[in-house]
């Protein structure tokens, strides 16, 4: 029982029109299928209400804005990189200096300090930088070294979701026994640059690349802060809260990988039913990340019409 795919991100919005104009004009998603009412997704996050969904698509990569009614928290004030309810989406970017500027003009709340950064070659050697969006959603921008420019330029696509974890090697565990994900890459990033890319002092981080099986772009990155310490994820609480972010993980026998979670980690299975018109589960992680689940015996691409 293994993950072969990340195929989506469900992130919550507050207001999915300004939300689409930030998508598609500071970053260039563009819109594929209908904006539509979501039960089959209220009823697997057990939510009180309804929810309005649009899927969008930058590259080869998805993600699904979700508007809550009644809505949920905001996004907190004051949140880093280190607080355990952090996840972000890394863009590749053909271009970053236009890239960031582009940000910039539509008014992306900055992360980072001085604009991208070089990371030394010991932390990947990626050109980076980190913001958020109008809901507070971090987001990173990333020129990896392999990155070929294209004549037009632009974005890519994202490489990546980067989450924050309380203990790396628990959680390094969970994502390769439990989920079936490949440990592709374990390093420590620190350094100025990496303090003015978190926009912290001090930083000391275990950057953890997690691969599916069969699709290995995007991928799960696990961020484990030594420091600075993070905040547990008490503020995110409810389904509709603007930070809870939910990856949707295509898994190869999710009847046989739900039974292995609930024998091997209790508790980590929330409820099972359907999403997008296919079988689905929402589980969590040990740090409270939820994900959904659902079966590669069954596929759907609903999110797309």
């Amino acid at each position: 029982m293994a993950v072969r795919a990340l195929r989506l991100l469900v992130r919550n919005v507050t207001n999915i029109d300004h939300a689409l104009v930030f998508y598609q004009q500071a970053l260039g998603f563009r819109v594929i299928g209908e904006r539509q009412d979501a039960p089959d997704l209220a009823t697997l996050l057990s939510f009180n209400g309804t929810i309005q969904t649009i899927c969008l698509q930058l590259g080869a990569q998805k993600i699904m804005l979700a508007c809550y009614d009644p809505p949920g928290k905001a996004y907190r004030l004051g949140s880093n990189a280190a607080d355990l309810w952090f996840q972000h989406i890394a863009i590749v970017t053909a271009d970053i200096q236009s890239s960031y500027e582009l940000l910039q003009f539509h008014g992306a709340v900055p992360i980072s300090s001085g604009g991208p950064q070089t990371l030394p070659a010991s932390s990947g050697g990626a050109v980076a930088y980190k913001c958020r969006d109008h809901d507070g959603h971090p987001l990173e921008l990333i020129s990896l070294p392999t990155t070929t420019r294209h004549a037009q330029g632009g974005n890519l696509g994202y490489d990546h979701s980067a989450i924050s974890v309380g203990d790396i090697e628990r959680s390094i565990g969970f994502y390769r026994d439990q989920l079936g994900l490949s440990l592709s890459a374990h390093q420590l990033n620190q350094g100025q640059a990496q303090d003015r890319l978190d926009g912290l002092d001090a930083v000391a981080v275990d950057v953890v690349a997690m691969l599916p099986q069969d699709q290995p772009c995007p991928h799960i990155e696990l961020l484990g802060y030594r420091q600075p310490s993070g905040r547990m994820a008490s503020c995110v609480q409810r389904a509709s809260d603007i930070a809870a972010d939910r990856l949707v993980l295509e898994v190869d026998d999710l009847p046989s990988l739900l039974g292995q979670l609930q024998d091997c980690e209790p508790g980590s299975v929330l409820r099972q039913g359907r999403f997008a018109g296919t079988k689905a589960a929402l589980i969590h992680d040990p740090d409270g990340h939820e994900f959904i689940l659902i079966d590669s015996k069954y596929p759907n691409n609903a999110w797309e019409r």
